[in-house]
């Protein structure tokens, strides 16, 4: 973007659209290399002609390029993530695409290294669900990355029911730029501590419940 240029290998040819990128005079989806005047404009989001990326694509796009899990041989799955990102996903990751309706009896025990959860939440699903489905799927260490479409909790609420399932939680900023044009919500990383089980969950939960303040009656 206008902020942060990187190209491999550098050629003669990109210098004009890193000027105009530079100078924020075109839009650019950093999923597809896609570059114009302005992105469609779909449900009030603009949209990548090239790909169809919206700004949660793009945002998680590079989340996931500037971050350590790329290249690995990390196995992944997805719920909610747009095809746009299938082809980075199978070239980056062992890449598995779940059903959104049934993650979590798609998911094998605690044989995945990571899961994008991008679903917009619904009221007997969201963030509870994504972590429920996490902590079984996820090996030790292992890591959720949770970009709804959609309302995201509270910060302490989120970290509340991250540490009742046994993860910690980090609120990562969303990205600005004129130029991709990032979504404007904050992505929760969300690192598994260890082997959870159903007996971790349950005094994880009664832990975080003695440390909430209690209102007066």
């Amino acid at each position: 973007d206008e902020d942060v240029r990187v190209i491999h290998p550098p050629r003669l040819q990109d210098l004009p659209l890193l000027d105009q990128i530079a100078r924020g005079a075109v839009r650019f989806c950093n999923v597809c290399g896609w570059n114009g005047a302005s992105f469609m404009v779909e449900a009030a989001e603009p949209v990548c002609p090239g790909c169809g990326s919206r700004p949660r694509e793009r945002s998680l796009y590079r989340l996931l390029a500037e971050g350590p899990w790329t290249y690995r041989g990390l196995v992944v799955a997805t719920v909610g993530v747009h095809a746009c990102l299938d082809g980075f996903l199978s070239r980056a990751f062992r890449h598995r695409r779940l059903d959104s309706r049934a993650a979590a009896e798609d998911v094998g025990e605690a044989c995945l290294d990571l899961i994008l959860h991008c679903e917009p939440p619904s009221a007997e699903e969201g963030l509870p669900a994504a972590l429920c489905t996490a902590r079984d799927g996820l090996k030790a260490g292992g890591t959720l990355i949770y970009m709804p479409d959609g309302r995201m909790p509270s910060d302490e609420e989120s970290d509340r029911l991250a540490l009742g399932e046994g993860f910690d939680c980090e609120h990562r900023l969303p990205y600005a730029s004129s130029v991709v044009e990032y979504a404007p919500q904050v992505a929760l990383i969300c690192r598994k501590h260890s082997d959870v089980s159903a007996s971790d969950t349950v005094d994880n939960l009664a832990r975080v419940s003695s440390a909430t303040p209690q209102k007066a009656s």
